[in-house]
């Protein structure tokens, strides 16, 4: 499942479709809740529910930018939710998991660097120092907030953990916007408040439920 999922964003992101990927990790934990629900008998009360509906409209809107099925997003969605779903019914430790799945990946890798090396096109080893450093820093940003999901996804609800990773494309909003100097248009901004109204009620809910 991750195998596809990263697949899949590597493909969207090389052939520009950044946009459709971005809405896969904005459909993700809607469809995590509902394994939640489904899978660990995960329950929510009724401003719960009112809080996933309130997140639910603003991904709706969030997916009527794009017009069409928009199939990455689906395929990102429902790979990454699975993925989730099998670590954490697996229980296996952090650590342990994380070097299964990473070597069970390696001979395909390897097999793909030399198809590569064999079709003259530019593998990891042939870009210079620069780029072979930028891929090695590549590789521990993606492995070290990998190693945070699993622990939390092992220590909280599903449903909790994942409304929880609407921080993800909150702070590439907040980088591109600040730092690359992105356009937020207004339908951004109905985006991003019903998601962070819908947070506000869920946590606020279940903070009140842990005072009693």
């Amino acid at each position: 499942m991750l195998t596809i999922n990263w697949m899949v964003f590597v493909h969207a992101v090389q052939s520009r479709q950044v946009i459709e990927a971005a809405l896969g990790y904005f459909i993700y934990p809607l469809f995590t809740v509902v394994l939640g629900i489904l899978f660990f008998r995960e329950r929510l009360d009724r401003r719960g529910w009112v809080a996933v509906a309130i997140v639910a409209a603003g991904v709706a809107v969030k997916a009527a930018g794009i017009g069409g099925i928009p199939w990455i997003a689906v395929i990102l969605a429902v790979s990454f939710g699975f993925y989730g779903l099998i670590r954490k019914r697996m229980g296996v430790d952090v650590v342990t998991g994380m070097f299964v799945e990473t070597a069970m990946l390696v001979p395909f890798c390897l097999g793909y660097l030399w198809w590569m090396a064999a079709n003259g096109q530019p593998i990891f080893f042939g870009g210079g120092a620069v780029n072979m450093a930028f891929a090695l820093l590549a590789g521990v940003i993606t492995v070290v907030p990998l190693l945070f999901y699993h622990a939390g996804n092992s220590a909280l609800p599903l449903s909790v953990a994942s409304l929880l990773f609407y921080i993800n494309p909150t702070t590439q909003l907040l980088i591109g916007v600040f730092h690359f100097g992105a356009a937020f248009p207004p339908r951004e901004a109905v985006v991003f408040g019903l998601i962070w109204t819908g947070l506000v009620v869920y946590f606020t809910t279940r903070r009140g439920r842990s005072a009693i």
